[in-house]
């Protein structure tokens, strides 16, 4: 019994013994906190997705968190979007979706002994915003159906054109053209019939577009062919020359 109670002091008397030397320690020995927070987060717009840039203010993170929301929902467990690497000053969210508007910021992260995080930076808010086109028409000519509109947007990488003929469906993608192209032309279109065209802006193939310009129309007509004029007449050897002019 005597043996037992020894044993069961003497573990007591080393685990205070090394709490002691622990607490001794210097504090910048086990105290592994991010010293501060990332600062001057900024956010700008592009077709890739949303870039953040900010200041990396701690020499001992091994990472940062970068966390998203879209606007007017909480922050949460799961606005954490991505971990970036020790060092690293801007990410490139593709994931962003069109026509949102999200909150971002960011805050360091070190792992050992146990997860620890700075302070959070500044919150920014960035929207991708694609604005349809606008103004679109449609006018009828000999090479067919010729579409114009104007390009409200920056960010995209070419325009989709959808087409009907008369009362039917929707051809989407019936024609696409590249980024800032304003002008297309529809050289398929048939005599006598009419034909109903929108236009939207693609920011990435796959889901991300506009919404869908005005609604123009046009009727392909036959176009009138051109007398000839100025007919003369003159006499020859072999008989009689005509001369038109087109």
């Amino acid at each position: 019994m005597k043996t037992t109670l020894r044993k069961i002091l003497s573990r007591i008397l080393a685990l205070a013994m090394a709490f002691a030397l622990f607490a001794a320690m210097p504090m910048t020995a086990y105290a592994l906190d991010p010293s501060e927070a990332p600062g001057n987060l900024t956010a700008s717009v592009a077709y890739e997705g949303i870039t953040l840039k900010w200041t990396d203010n701690s020499n001992n993170e091994d990472g940062f968190l970068v966390e998203r929301k879209e606007s007017g929902e909480n922050w949460g467990p799961l606005t954490v979007v991505v971990e970036v690497g020790e060092n690293a000053t801007s990410y490139t969210d593709t994931t962003a979706g069109s026509n949102k508007t999200y909150n971002y910021r960011v805050r360091a992260v070190t792992k050992l002994p146990l997860p620890s995080y700075s302070l959070y930076s500044n919150v920014v808010t960035a929207s991708r915003i694609i604005v349809a086109p606008s103004n679109l028409t449609a006018t009828a000519g000999a090479g067919g159906i010729t579409l114009n509109w104007e390009d409200n947007t920056n960010i995209e990488i070419g325009f989709s054109i959808d087409r009907k003929e008369g009362t039917g469906d929707w051809d989407t993608e019936y024609l696409k053209v590249t980024a800032n192209v304003t002008t297309c032309v529809d050289t398929t279109a048939e005599t006598g019939k009419t034909y109903y065209y929108t236009v939207q802006a693609i920011l990435k193939e796959g889901g991300s577009w506009s919404k869908l310009s005005n609604e123009a129309s046009a009727t392909m007509i036959l176009t009138a062919m051109v007398a000839p004029s100025n007919l003369t007449a003159t006499a020859g050897a072999g008989g009689y020359i005509l001369h038109y002019k087109r």
